[in-house]
């Protein structure tokens, strides 16, 4: 089955898609290259614990909800990994 798209909002119809693109400003989740390399270690260390591949949809998950835990503002190594640890695995 295919995904189908729904249409942009009318207000949105034929705007270049630069224009819709937001600003960087204070409340944007830009995150800081040594902030990066942090996440990057929980990661690898996440993948190994959960015997995932880095190509998995597992290992996506972890990554999506990683970077949603570090930009809810938490920044402890141990508690940004615990916290993304997911409750149920497969195996």
């Amino acid at each position: 089955m295919t995904a189908v798209s729904a249409p942009p909002p009318r207000a949105l119809r034929g705007r270049k898609r630069l224009e819709k693109a937001p600003a960087m400003h204070a409340t944007s989740h830009y995150i800081p290259p040594e902030a990066l390399d942090m996440l990057c270690t929980v990661f690898d260390e996440l993948l190994q614990e959960c015997h995932a591949a880095r190509n998995s949809q597992e290992a996506e998950n972890l990554a999506a909800r990683l970077i949603a835990i570090y930009q809810s503002g938490v920044r402890d190594l141990e508690l940004l990994k615990n916290a993304s640890i997911p409750f149920t695995r497969e195996g």
